[in-house]
Order: structure tokens, then C-alpha cells, then sequence
């Protein structure tokens, strides 16, 4: 994203699909990854993105990653490394 922040997590389970009512039902994603993300790219300055940790170990020998800070998570025990 050129313009905008992004937030990644590795893939863990999440669920998806229509969730509501027959009368209003919403196409969305849950899951504590998807949160984990949605805080990280909050975080996110322009143009930068943030990863977890983990995500961070699966693509380390991939990308240039400098880390910033840790963050804590709303929801979460522990901190994260935002690399």
C-alpha cells in the first residue's frame, strides 16, 4: 500500500462468512489474528507497515524489516514486537 498503513499476522484460525441475522447479515472476519491486525495497522504511520512477531520470523529471509517498538495489544497477555 503506497498511501496507506497496513497491519499483518500469520495465518491462524478466524472465522468468516455472513454473520447476523437472516434479515442483516454482514460478510466479515473474527478472530484474535484478525484483531492482532486491525491494532497493528491502527498503529501504522503512512505508508509503513507493522508485523508481529511471528509474522516476522515467517518472512524474515524475505524482507528489510527495522524494528520500531513494542506495543501492547488491546486483549492480549503479552506485548508485541512491532518489526
Amino acid at each position: 500500500m503506497a498511501d496507506g498503513n497496513s497491519g499483518k499476522d500469520t495465518p491462524g484460525y478466524v472465522t468468516v462468512g455472513n454473520i447476523g441475522s437472516p434479515s442483516r447479515a454482514d460478510y466479515t472476519v473474527l478472530g484474535n489474528n484478525v484483531n492482532l491486525a486491525s491494532r497493528l495497522a491502527d498503529r501504522a504511520a503512512p505508508g509503513q507497515i507493522l508485523v508481529s512477531e511471528r509474522a516476522f520470523v515467517a518472512v524474515r529471509d524475505l524482507v528489510q524489516c527495522t524494528e520500531v517498538e513494542q506495543v501492547r495489544a488491546e486483549g492480549r497477555l503479552a506485548p508485541h514486537q512491532d518489526l
